[in-house]
């Protein structure tokens, strides 16, 4: 439980590092631009670090390597999608439904990894689903339209299907 909890503490700095390098490198490349020089500035750290650690992967197992380029390829749709959608979008509004990634990846364990949720991570799933909606809404001129023009709002659900699918493809009992 330790090693968690000190594991996610590192990956919650490493995100903070990781978004101040990118809001700079956005503005030198663009917001693709900068997502690229990213990911392949991170792939190589990571393959060094994999290779230092677990050694090369076994030839007849390649299910790592695929869950690796999945990841990936969700990486790229979720940061892409969440620097475009607040490039473009209001804030209140694509906020929240890039945080529905938590929904999705809840989902995703529950339908591909047979996880059961209790009934007080239900209420709370719930809050979170209702909050979200309520957010969105509240930021309207009218019950259904708001400030945010829709290719933030399709940007910010990008982001939140490629955050929620990226969180399965980094499950290690998929190995």
């Amino acid at each position: 439980m330790l090693e968690g909890t000190i594991a996610g503490l590192v990956a919650a700095v490493s995100f903070s590092i990781g978004n101040v390098s990118i809001k700079r490198s956005t503005n030198l490349f663009g917001t693709w631009g900068a997502l690229i020089l990213a990911q392949m500035t991170g792939l190589i750290i990571v393959l060094v670090l994999a290779l230092t650690i677990d050694g090369l992967p076994e030839i007849n197992n390649l299910t790592p390597i695929w869950l690796g380029l999945g990841g990936g390829v969700c990486a790229v749709l979720a940061y892409g999608g969440l620097f475009e959608a607040l490039r473009s979008g209001q804030l209140a509004v694509v906020s929240p439904i890039i945080a529905m990634w938590t929904l999705i990846g809840v989902a995703c364990a529950v339908a591909f990894l047979d996880e059961t949720v209790s009934v007080y991570a239900g209420i709370g799933i719930g809050m979170v689903l209702v909050g979200n909606i309520v957010s969105v809404y509240w930021n309207s001129n009218e019950p259904g339209e708001t400030k945010t023009p829709k290719p933030a709002i399709l940007w910010s659900v990008c982001s939140a299907i490629g955050f929620g699918a990226k969180v399965q493809a980094s499950d290690e009992r998929r190995t």
